[in-house]
């Protein structure tokens, strides 16, 4: 039997129709879904008032134009330098007076944190024959330093969760009169950043 070229054809197209005809089975089904992120933040420094700075009890005598100092270390131990027509005498007889002290602190787990600490300007005795200067500090893991006005310095705060002790001394000098009878108070802050 002989087939012909067009009933060929015929078939063949037949057969692409009955393919083309069939059920689409291929969809795309799809979703979405969230992932959230969380993070649990502590800017966790944490700075207190320890003891207050004391130099002791003095008879300062100082004439016009000549200056005396007591110097307190971050030890608490006290050195007196009388000036050439000045005297000094601590009158419970101490050499040691209490050094000042604060304490900072991070959270748990945030062990060997090296901070920064910055000093402000200091706000002087009333009596102006009489000012402070020359602050130093020291820690457990920092000797005894200068600490200058706003020039930050390194605290290492060893264990997280417990207080690390910062100490500090510094220089009283007395010129140009007597201070008067009195408790004289200054103060300088201590500012703690990363």
């Amino acid at each position: 039997m002989r087939l012909s070229k067009s009933k060929l054809l015929t078939g063949a197209a037949i057969l692409g129709l009955a393919i083309m005809a069939g059920p689409v089975n291929a969809a795309i089904v799809s979703d979405t879904a969230d992932v959230d992120a969380t993070i649990t933040t502590s800017s966790g420094i944490t700075a207190a008032d320890g003891v207050d700075m004391d130099f002791g009890d003095w008879l300062i005598g100082v004439n016009n134009g000549d200056q005396a100092t007591i110097t307190i270390d971050t030890d608490g131990d006290l050195t007196a330098v009388e000036g050439t027509t000045s005297q000094l005498i601590e009158l419970t007889g101490a050499t040691t007076g209490v050094a000042g002290t604060v304490t900072v602190d991070l959270p748990s787990g945030a062990d060997g944190v090296e901070l920064q600490m910055s000093r402000g300007t200091i706000t002087q005795f009333t009596d102006t024959n009489i000012t402070l200067d020359d602050i130093t500090y020291s820690t457990a893991t920092e000797a005894e330093a200068p600490l200058a006005e706003s020039t930050p310095v390194v605290v290492t705060v060893v264990t997280g969760g417990t207080p690390e002790t910062v100490s500090f001394g510094g220089t009283i000098t007395a010129e140009d009169a007597s201070p008067a009878d009195a408790t004289h108070t200054a103060s300088f802050t201590v500012t703690f950043n990363y």
